[in-house]
């Protein structure tokens, strides 16, 4: 039996609904294996670290709770392609089970609209109705503020539109918590909201402001080292960012260390030991895209990490 002859622009129609189904398929391909890395990495330790640049372009990669407003925005990210933008009434939660640690940091950029409306608040929770350990919010002052047990604390003014790198870092021991912003330390030893506060659990940006627009991008969430002085926490940073063909790694620690550099699928691509406080890494082996550089001591615990952009 002979096949029916199409004609032409059938022919053309199926090759492009093939062609479209090739591409839906590739893309729900790397979004299944970055799931799927971000399910293997988080299983080591708790489910810590845990990153997230929202360059898969939606919530579910990241395992994301997400309310009102929020949405994934190409407008201006920090680096890379996406991230958060959350208008008027807005949350996103980040669930994080069995964490145990003495040190935790929790690192993001941050920028808001205005300076008249209350467009962010950040807290960590643990499992209790209410229980709030660290936190911070911009303010309808234009401040960026701390609280200090129940007592708010302007640490800095914001400039609208402006991208701000915002790092907490929690003794879990003293109850006390660090708020380093654009790696300037901002609030020392403050006291955590609920002296009660248990092991952290969720991890909220939010507001309820009815006007106002806020973005966050470049999540990361990781166990540090114990102790880590104010010095040292402060002295660490990637730099330049975006990079050309090197970046200068700033560690705060003498002694050996590694810097491993991954893929936004969670391959490892570059991995270098460093033996001193600062040195350079050539980048000129990688190709133009955002990447995860990951800092290690040499127990393999995490002391740092950042979303790198290689132009």
């Amino acid at each position: 039996m002979c096949q029916a002859e199409y004609p032409l622009h059938h022919k053309i129609l199926l090759t492009d609904k093939t062609n479209a189904m090739k591409r839906i398929y590739s893309v729900k391909r790397r979004i299944f294996i970055a799931a799927s890395l971000l399910i293997f990495l988080n299983a080591a330790h708790a489910q810590l670290p845990f990153s997230d640049g929202f360059e898969s372009g939606n919530f579910f990669t990241g395992g994301w709770s997400v309310s009102g407003a929020a949405q994934i925005s190409t407008q201006f990210p920090a680096t890379g392609i996406y991230c958060v933008e959350g208008p008027a009434t807005w949350g996103i939660v980040k669930t994080i089970p069995s964490i145990s640690v003495s040190t935790l940091v929790v690192e993001f950029a941050a920028k808001a609209s205005q300076t008249n409306t209350a467009c962010l608040i950040f807290r960590i929770k643990d499992t209790s109705p209410g229980g709030t350990s660290a936190g911070m919010f911009f303010d309808n002052l234009g401040n960026i503020i701390g609280v200090n047990g129940t007592v708010s604390i302007p640490l800095t003014t914001y400039t609208p539109g402006t991208w701000y790198s915002i790092r907490l870092i929690l003794d879990m021991t003293t109850h006390t918590y660090d708020i380093f912003i654009d790696n300037i330390l901002k609030a020392d030893d403050f006291g955590f909201f609920s002296a009660a506060f248990t092991d952290p659990y969720l991890f909220t940006w939010s507001s309820i402001a009815a006007s106002g627009s806020a973005w966050i991008d470049d999540v990361n969430i990781y166990a540090s080292i114990t102790g880590l002085d104010d010095l040292t926490a402060n002295a660490m940073n990637f730099y330049p960012n975006p990079a050309h063909s090197t970046l200068q790694i700033a560690s705060g620690i003498a002694g050996d260390c590694t810097v491993s550099f991954y893929d936004m699928t969670g391959v490892l691509l570059l991995e270098k030991t460093i033996q001193t406080a600062s040195t350079e890494i050539d980048l000129s082996g990688l190709k133009q895209g955002v990447y995860l550089a990951v800092l290690r001591d040499n127990g393999n615990r995490i002391l740092f990490s950042k979303t790198i952009v290689k132009l």
